[in-house]
């Protein structure tokens, strides 16, 4: 197994506290964050929400390694998909208790787009997690709102957080919803002779 050293730095191209969480989680090795300037809605608005997802990841990435070259690079892009809609983050109470009240009670999917940039060049894929929210009330929902949570979440809910309590079941990878589908990402990491499970460059 190579080591990172190999690499001038691992970099993680998002601006997502929750992401780099799960990153600081699984592995000691140093990593810097930036947030890209790409923007992922054009993405949404041509392409499927698969393909869009992974060529918003893709992108991130290669912004990242053009200001980071000869870095490993990780990119993740995650929405939501509810019966053929896309939920992004919602910009407002408004939109946040509508995207809500479209999840209650429902099945959906999580999907991210995950991308890596190493010496074997670009690779991306995609991770789906199933999820089924209960039958909330509204007075639950009304709380979470005054919560704050929401407001920065694809889908405006926080598994990781008080929206745990909104959901019922989960199939797939939990770490996907969060944002960062991990066993997928150390895979990609492999291919490009790294692991997460070393302890330094």
């Amino acid at each position: 197994m190579a080591s990172l050293d190999r690499y001038k730095s691992l970099v993680l191209a998002s601006a997502s506290p929750r992401r780099a969480a799960l990153l600081r989680q699984v592995t000691a090795i140093p990593f810097c964050i930036i947030k890209v300037d790409v923007d992922e809605d054009i993405f949404f608005e041509k392409l499927p929400p698969q393909e869009a997802v992974v060529k918003a990841s893709a992108e991130k990435a290669i912004f990242a390694a053009e200001l980071f070259p000869s870095s490993l690079i990780i990119a993740a892009d995650t929405v939501i998909l509810c019966e053929g809609a896309v939920m992004r983050k919602p910009s407002d109470i408004s939109e946040a208790r509508e995207m809500l009240i479209r999840l209650r009670n429902r099945v959906h999917s999580v999907l991210t787009g995950l991308s890596v940039i190493g010496r074997r060049g670009i690779s991306s894929d995609i991770v789906a997690t199933e999820v089924e929210m209960r039958s909330f009330s509204d007075t639950e929902l009304d709380l979470y709102l005054a919560s704050g949570e929401p407001f920065d979440k694809a889908g405006a809910y926080a598994i990781q957080g008080r929206g745990a309590l909104l959901v019922k079941r989960v199939c797939g990878c939990y770490y996907n919803i969060v944002g960062l589908p991990l066993a997928r990402l150390e895979e990609m990491l492999l291919e490009n002779e790294v692991t997460l499970l070393k302890n330094d460059l």
